[in-house]
């Protein structure tokens, strides 16, 4: 009996998501979708549609394993941050998983995000100090 195992090419770039019925795609700069197969690491990736990533990842055809993998632009043109968010004291904050540093949300957001805590959120806005995130839009991200 032979066994062939076919991993697939490694894959890098960037695309813009979209989510469907059957499940998210990667749209490339080219036009060309690849079906998104997720990991326990990558499934925050089926809630961004409409956000352009940078991926990395393992292709078989029209198929696209997600790796590794960055949030470019949020919907509204802001800057993002996306991680699982925490309560640091009497602030709320989130490990930003696109560049690993830990980040504070502004107080003037901390009552909508409050219900969140211990969930993955993707956060837009600007900052106004020092790792403090003003908050001009968020979403759940399971």
């Amino acid at each position: 009996m032979t066994c062939l195992i076919v991993s697939g090419c490694l894959w890098h770039g960037e695309g813009l998501v979209h989510s469907g019925d059957r499940g998210p795609t990667l749209e490339g700069p080219t036009g060309q979708r690849y079906k998104l197969v997720l990991g326990e690491e990558s499934q925050g990736l089926a809630y961004l549609d409409g956000y352009v990533v940078t991926l990395d990842g393992r292709r078989v055809g029209r198929r696209l394993k997600a790796g590794e993998w960055h949030i470019l632009d949020g919907m509204h043109g802001m800057t993002v941050w996306f991680g699982r968010l925490e309560r640091r004291g009497a602030q709320l904050g989130l490990h930003d998983r696109n560049n690993g540093g830990f980040y504070l949300v502004a107080r003037s957001a901390e009552e909508s995000l409050a219900p969140q805590l211990g969930k993955q959120v993707l956060i837009e806005g600007y900052v106004v100090g020092t790792h403090l995130i003003e908050v001009t839009d968020w979403k759940v991200l399971e």
